[in-house]
């Protein structure tokens, strides 16, 4: 094989060998739900097609009103913070169910 020949396969092994350590890079920073809370999820239906974020640590669509009070009683979070969190709720659905 002729050196120039050589340096031309050797070459291009090099930016396979790159090639592949880029694609695994980009394929470990891509993001396959990056706003899970800001965009109905599709396929879904009912409350799984628009998750709701955490309030304080809090999963406030399946606490009870006892739970809640609790929670405010204990210092967990105020009802400002609880105020808060369904304003975000608010806005977070507004946009595709149009009700305020």
């Amino acid at each position: 094989m002729s050196p120039l020949l050589q340096t031309l396969v050797s070459g291009l092994a090099l930016v396979t060998s790159v090639i592949g350590q880029i694609d695994s890079l980009v394929d470990s920073q891509i993001l396959t739900n990056p706003y899970q809370y800001d965009f109905p999820r599709l396929g879904a239906s009912g409350a799984e097609l628009f998750p709701m974020r955490r309030c304080h640590g809090f999963k406030l669509e399946e606490a009870t009103v006892d739970q809640i009070q609790e929670r405010l009683e204990n210092g967990a979070f105020t009802s400002v913070e609880l105020l808060e969190c369904y304003l975000d709720r608010v806005h977070q659905t507004q946009p595709y169910l149009k009700y305020v």
